[in-house]
């Protein structure tokens, strides 16, 4: 978010990042300047079965790792230069059956766990929110012909270290953890 020069008659003079306001000593005037990098891996393994023909089965687990590595830049309204990073690593199990009734009607049941890692901004504040988890239900019925497709369902989603993010002030966003959080 750099500090641009504006002309006399209102807009700035350029949005190309070629015209900056800068202190005395030359330095570019930034109100933030943070260089920021996310790296995610994910590994999973799964199975289908088919016992019969109307009966699906899957199951998979999955392991996923998240890496937040931020550099802040010293500057005049950035503060000093500082380094940043927060690993986020998690196993997540899922699960589902499905029963084709007929060509057209088909009920299904899933069961998944999911993870949420925090906004990479969250490592420039004063403590790092932990990794949001959801475990998830869903127990559904589809009806699908050629001229309609309907898709009812009932679900859980359970939340573990809800995340929060609100406004400080007009520059800063703060983050935390609210909690548990159930919807259905």
């Amino acid at each position: 978010m750099p500090f641009l020069r504006i002309n006399d008659n209102g807009p700035p003079q350029a949005t190309d990042g070629s015209h900056l306001l800068a202190d005395a000593s030359g330095r570019k005037l930034y109100l933030t300047n943070q260089d920021d990098v996310i790296e995610t891996e994910k590994v999973w393994v799964q199975n289908d079965l088919r016992p019969i023909q109307s009966l699906d089965i899957v199951s998979a687990l999955a392991w996923q790792h998240t890496q937040n590595s931020g550099h802040n830049n010293a500057g005049f309204f950035t503060g000093e230069e500082y380094d940043r990073s927060q690993g986020y690593y998690h196993l997540l199990p899922s699960g589902s059956i499905s029963y084709r009734l007929d060509g057209h009607n088909q009920f299904y049941y899933n069961d998944t766990l999911n993870i949420r890692p925090p906004a990479i901004a969250s490592i420039y504040g004063n403590g790092t929110p932990k990794a949001e988890t959801t475990w998830n239900q869903e127990l559904g019925w589809r009806y699908t012909s050629r001229q309609v497709f309907v898709d009812a369902s009932v679900f859980l989603a359970k939340f573990k270290n809800r995340q929060v993010s609100y406004a400080v002030n007009s520059a800063e966003t703060a983050y935390f953890n609210a909690g548990k959080v159930t919807s259905r």
